[in-house]
């Protein structure tokens, strides 16, 4: 196929599943960049600085996690509720993300264990036991970001889409956007503000529905 490029993600799922090696080669160019943004912000939002070494064994062990099992993972996406795949990706690598830091944490307070004689054991750099979420605080936030990428996905313009989508969901540097949208400084960054500010009127309305 000439225009694979253009290939709905849809349709790409379908070949990536019947194991065609082109297929998943343009899968992991088109959804990589999110689910590496997905890692940092997660890490991020639990006070964690991943190495660059451990941000990749994360992401490979997503996509692994993808495609054990003759795809088991990767097959069972449905798009239910409009969910779309690149949600459903984004939302599988914070879980991931976040499993991956509780091995981490428990390899740490392993290892401090072994080699303490047991003073200053608070003081150890390693210490992320501060901020943990409850199971309800995890949920919650699972579906806060499900939410997010809906009104991005469905609530913007085109230009606000392309923004937010390059550069929360993607990772993307203000030059990277600034050169694929063609925009000058004082325009991207009068985007930027106009489409955090729809979000956040859109996210106000959806948990405070009765507020003026």
């Amino acid at each position: 196929m000439n225009n694979n490029q253009n290939i709905p993600d849809a349709e790409l799922l379908r070949e990536c599943l019947e194991g065609k090696e082109w297929a998943w080669k343009m899968f992991h160019t088109r959804f990589n960049p999110a689910i590496q943004a997905a890692i940092n912000l997660t890490a991020d939002a639990q006070g964690v600085k991943l190495a660059r070494e451990e941000r990749e064994d994360c992401k490979q062990s997503l996509w692994f996690s993808l495609i054990k099992n003759n795809y088991k993972k990767l097959g069972s996406y449905r798009g239910i509720n409009g969910c779309t795949l690149r949600s459903w990706l984004w939302v599988c690598a914070v879980n991931e993300t976040r499993n991956y830091l509780k091995e981490r944490k428990k390899h740490a307070h392993s290892s401090l264990e072994d080699s303490s004689s047991g003073e200053n054991q608070d003081n150890s750099p390693l210490n992320l036991s501060q901020g943990r979420e409850s199971i309800e605080e995890e949920i919650a936030q699972n579906e806060l970001y499900a939410i997010i990428i809906h009104i991005i996905e469905e609530h913007l313009t085109t230009r606000q889409r392309l923004f937010a989508q390059l550069y929360w969901l993607d990772g993307a540097s203000f030059d990277e956007i600034r050169h694929i949208m063609h925009l000058q400084d004082q325009e991207l960054y009068l985007l930027k503000h106009r489409t955090q500010k729809k979000i956040k009127q859109i996210l106000k309305k959806h948990f405070c529905p009765f507020d003026d």
